[in-house]
Order: C-alpha cells, then structure tokens, then sequence
C-alpha cells in the first residue's frame, strides 16, 4: 500500500466541531455521553453538558478565540451547577450524574496560547482538558477530479507533566478494572481496592501488564488479576490466593478470608515502629535504674506513650 499525502486544510468552523463532537462524542473522550446541547444557565450557555464513563459531571465548550475569557466562563458555570446540585441530581437522577466526583472541563480550539496552558496547571478544582481541532484532506482522487476527503484531528493538549502521569495511571487502572465485562462485578472490584485504602492507610498502588499491585506497610503485596468474568487476589508473602470472585456471595466468603489477614497486619502503620521505640526507651530507663524493671516514672511513662511530645522535657 503505497502513501498518501496529507494536507491541513482551512480552520476548523465552530458548526463542523458541534455537529462532529454531537454526533461522535466517544471520539473526544472514550465513555463521553451527551445529555443536553446548548444548555443555558443563568448568564452561561454550555455547548455540551454530559458525563463520562465514571458519571463524572462533564461540560464539552467549543470555542475558536478569547480562550481566556472562555475558560473563566465555563469555570463559573460549573461552580453554578454545583450550587445547584439537587436540581440537576432531581433532573437527571444520581445515578446518571455524580456531582461529588471533580467535574471535567473539556476545551476544544484549533489553538491554545502557550500562556494559557502555563496558567491552567494551577486550577486545581476541575479536572481541565484542551483539544486543538484541525481540518485535514487526503488527496487520493486527484486523477478522478473527485473531491478530497476530509477529516478532524483531535490532538490533546498537555498541560503539565504530574497530570499526564497521573492521566496516564489512571487510563492503565482503568484498562484493568474495565477488562470485567460486567458493571456489577467492577464495581465489586472497585469496592474492595477502596476499603483496602480505608482500613490500610498508606496503601501505594502500582500497575503492571497483568493487573494491579498494591503495596502494604510491612512489606506485602497484594496483586489483583483481573479477567472478563472473574478478579482474582494473591498475597505476595503469605502465598495466598482466593479463588476467582464472580458473584457476590463469591466476594462475601473472600473479605471474610481477607479481613482475618487486615487485623493481623494491623490497621495503623507506623504502630509497629513506635511501639519499638517504645521498647527502645523502656529498655533504657530500666539499665538506668539497674535492675528495677517495670518502675517508670510519670515522665518517662508520658513520654514513652507520646514520643513526639516535648512538652514536660
């Protein structure tokens, strides 16, 4: 197959954008679904008001120029929405919109000044995503006298290297997750990696080809294999594998396994350090006095139990 040349073509129009992101939102942002065009609220008109794969709330702005003043725009539109949160959560039911999710702004433009990107990295209370839209024609008809065919690129912007990373953690997390075919059992899934996080403060979590990795205080592992009809769970030091969890009975019996594993590892990280710390000062206190174990002093007592306290030194 032999190459064709590609040519930029004219600008982009703000019509030819709206009628391909309405038509083909999926194309914009994988999961993209539109729930109202040309939404008008209060002083602010919203292109594409929506949400993404999460229900996370999500506005779409078309907008060629003035990308200052439209950003700040669409930024107090959002905050609008979010005052008005059982409005829309009563309009659209909570189950087709998380407002307690970081809502998204998406900007489409053919072009984004360099000083505007800089500006963006430190808006902290949405999560900010520029396109650049470009027209570009194939000429493979030239001979013919066919028209050339046309078509619109989509090129992220990006913003600043830690959202990117992030971004990108989050994709690969997602990619896992999303390889369980069913909602329910993703959910299942999710639910378990988020009360990991609860009950282990500090949990670090990592991903690999094959599946998720989460590190635990104490030096273990936790490894989450994920299939289209099954997840999976392994303990690196302790050679423990569930079976693999479908149902939610299938769940029920493995936390029940797993819980027994917490309380033996213990909640608090950091517990271990200092209750060796502790044994560390007591130690000391009784070579001090000599053969006398167990006789603390109210001092040395307030100050084995509170170590970073300083107050009766």
């Amino acid at each position: 197959m032999g190459l064709v040349l590609l040519r930029k073509a004219a600008s982009v129009s703000e019509d030819d954008l709206r009628d391909f992101i309405g038509q083909y939102p999926a194309e914009v942002q994988e999961g993209l679904t539109i729930l109202k065009r040309d939404m008008e609220l209060d002083d602010f008109l919203v292109d594409f008001f929506g949400h993404d794969r999460e229900r996370r709330l999500t506005i779409l702005q078309v907008r060629p120029s003035n990308l200052e003043a439209h950003l700040l725009s669409s930024l107090a539109a959002i905050g609008w929405i979010l005052g008005h949160k059982d409005y829309f959560s009563n309009l659209y039911g909570r189950e087709a919109l998380n407002l307690d999710l970081m809502p998204r702004l998406i900007l489409v433009s053919p072009y984004f000044p360099p000083s505007l990107i800089a500006a963006a990295s430190f808006i902290k209370g949405a999560d900010l995503v520029f396109y650049t839209a470009n027209i570009f024609q194939v000429d493979t008809v030239r001979d013919t006298g066919a028209e050339p065919v046309r078509g619109i690129l989509l090129e992220r912007v990006q913003v600043n290297e830690t959202e990117i990373g992030k971004e990108k953690q989050k994709v690969v997390l997602r990619s896992h997750v999303y390889a369980i075919e069913e909602k329910w059992l993703r959910d299942i899934c999710i639910d378990f990696i988020k009360k990991l996080k609860e009950r282990i403060p500090r949990v670090r979590l990592f991903t690999r080809p094959d599946g998720l990795v989460l590190r635990l205080p104490g030096d273990e592992t936790v490894y989450v294999n994920t299939g289209r009809d099954y997840f999976q769970v392994h303990l690196a030091k302790r050679e423990y594998s569930s079976r693999p969890i479908r149902s939610l009975e299938g769940y029920r019996q493995f936390w029940d396994e797993f819980e027994a594993f917490l309380k033996g590892l213990g909640q608090s990280p950091g517990r271990e350090k200092e209750e060796e710390t502790g044994r560390g000062e007591t130690e000391k206190i009784q070579e001090r006095r000599k053969g006398l174990p167990g006789v603390v002093s109210l001092r040395e007592n307030f100050i084995r139990t509170f170590p970073a306290t300083n107050t009766l030194q």
